[in-house]
């Protein structure tokens, strides 16, 4: 695959304004390479990196200007010398999260925490709105046989959403309820499905994903014509083990509370922009029920690979909408302001 020395890339240089440059095509390392991106989905990360309201750009964490864009799929391009996991030509994925390797949570397998982790497209390196992009060789996997890349470029969500039931525990039976009916609360789902779980009830504000709801084989509520706290368990024939908030709004923590059986557990898997949230924190301990916030994909990428691959995640039926590389902006701007339907909406460069 010939690489040119330069490449075009779009970076957000501040709120509502990114643009389209022309700037050298990034060298590798040793032990890093080089993918020629094929696809990105548009998370709501970037929307808030787009918009401004990113809380790592308050923080410090991210510096503008920016590439944007960590869920990817494309071709190596390039491998530096010392890379022999992929070669030039393989379809790839990539975890976003680059921790130092010699910290204490890194040396526990939870690099996503490090202090000084890069985050492909958010903190420190740039993403894969571009033609090209440069990330760490053992920070890749191979698209198996059968995953075309569009669909392959869901895997960091996917794999963010079996890592977080995997802390949640889902058991071989549990009833789960999903708030959200978003791409993250459409995986999750799958994920609880996949380890076990009987019965999953998605819920949402509108019935626009009933039908994709109910091709995926999940139960459906929309919450502006039923009372969440009496029809979900009326559906379950009790209340449900397992919740996930996938909405970001942080009035649904305490439905999701009061919703939980005693000693099941709540994963709060989005963020909501607020420092503070109220709930019943006694409900809470007097239920013995467990709280668990997740964060990225930590170690769940190649599982996740082989679930979308075998079909027990499926992703097809979440494409609401693909533009081509050129469009970006207007794809942005399409998700921001809500134009159309937006489960997963994805831009391509027309690389396969």
């Amino acid at each position: 695959m010939e690489v040119g020395r330069t490449m075009k890339a779009f970076f957000i240089h501040g709120p509502l304004d990114m643009r389209l440059e022309e700037v050298p095509t990034p060298e590798i390392g040793d032990e890093q390479v080089l993918v020629r991106v094929a696809a990105v989905g548009i998370c709501a990360t970037d929307i808030e990196l787009y918009d401004g309201r990113m809380p790592y750009i308050r923080q410090g964490l991210t510096k503008l200007p920016l590439t944007p864009g960590h869920e990817w799929s494309g071709r190596v391009a390039r491998v530096g010398r010392k890379v022999t996991n992929v070669k030039p030509g393989d379809a790839v994925v990539g975890d976003i999260s680059l921790g130092c390797g010699k910290c204490a949570n890194c040396l526990r397998g939870a690099y996503h925490l490090c202090a000084d982790r890069t985050e492909l497209g958010v903190i420190k390196e740039n993403g894969a709105f571009a033609e090209y992009l440069r990330t760490e060789a053992k920070n890749v996997y191979r698209v198996p046989e059968g995953l075309s890349l569009l669909e392959a470029a869901f895997t960091e969500p996917a794999a963010t959403c079996v890592n977080a039931m995997a802390r949640t525990r889902v058991n071989p039976g549990d009833q789960v309820v999903v708030f959200g009916d978003g791409v993250i609360g459409f995986l999750t789902a799958q994920a609880a499905l996949v380890l076990g779980a009987s019965r999953v009830v998605l819920v949402a504000r509108k019935s626009e994903h009933a039908a994709v709801a109910a091709e995926l084989g999940l139960h459906f509520v929309d919450s502006t014509k039923a009372d969440v706290l009496t029809e979900v368990p009326r559906i379950l024939g009790g209340p449900p083990e397992v919740v996930c908030e996938c909405t970001g709004n942080p009035d649904v923590l305490d439905t999701a509370v009061h919703l939980t059986s005693p000693g099941g557990r709540i994963n709060a898997l989005s963020i909501t922009g607020k420092e503070l949230i109220p709930t019943d924190v006694d409900y809470i301990v007097t239920r013995d029920i467990i709280l668990v916030g997740s964060l990225a994909s930590p170690n769940a990428f190649g599982p996740t690979l082989r679930l979308m691959a075998a079909g027990r995640i499926k992703v097809k039926p979440l494409v609401s909408r693909v533009f081509g590389f050129a469009e970006t902006v207007e794809a942005f701007d399409y998700v921001r302001l809500r134009r159309g339907p937006r489960i997963k909406v994805l831009v391509t460069t027309g690389l396969d």
